[in-house]
């Protein structure tokens, strides 16, 4: 299995959904919202200098700082400078420096690492995305538009889909990208 297949495989298995003894979503966030990272992304334009700036969410699936997003949160997109910066739990809180271990633009993930690895991070567990029944409850949580936070959930209502997507009946905004 190629490192992006499983790369692929892991993020698809960070799908919240309510275990046989029911988790709310006040209890899911109240657990890891911390772990939900708010990422921000500045890019020089090696034609003209221009900075343009992107934002999106990840969370963290390692104590050691390992962060999954999506792949387009962090493209260079032909930037000569692209510096990625990360805050846990809060589009307010100190920003830390990050870097960019894969880049799948194909599967539309990306696996990053806090450059402060001395900090231990608290990961999102991992489950068996394939042992949920096809309207299991899922949850969502991230940084859209210029909120501070927003955490939904939904249904899933199918798991088959483009490049292995899911389909959800989730309220998702541009700047949640990535999350989980």
């Amino acid at each position: 299995m190629s490192i992006s297949a499983r790369v692929l495989l892991v993020f698809l298995c960070s799908i919240w959904a309510s275990p046989s003894t029911a988790v709310s979503l006040d209890e899911v966030v109240a657990q890891h919202r911390q772990s939900v990272i708010f990422i921000k992304v500045q890019k020089v334009n090696p034609t003209n200098g221009a900075i343009t700036e992107e934002t999106g969410t990840g969370f963290v699936v390692h104590r050691d700082g390992f962060v999954i997003t999506s792949a387009h949160v962090v493209a260079g997109s032909g930037a000569s400078q692209v510096d990625v910066r990360g805050a846990p739990g809060s589009r307010e809180g100190a920003l830390e420096g990050m870097e960019v271990l894969i880049e799948s633009s194909n599967l539309d993930v990306a696996v990053l690492r806090f450059k402060n690895t001395s900090i231990v991070r608290n990961p999102i567990p991992i489950g068996d995305p394939w042992s949920l029944s096809s309207s299991a409850t899922v949850y969502s949580m991230g940084f859209p538009g210029r909120e501070e936070w927003f955490h939904t959930e939904g249904r899933l209502s199918g798991k088959v889909g483009p490049k292995g997507s899911w389909n959800t009946t989730l309220v998702l905004n541009p700047g949640m990208s990535g999350g989980p």
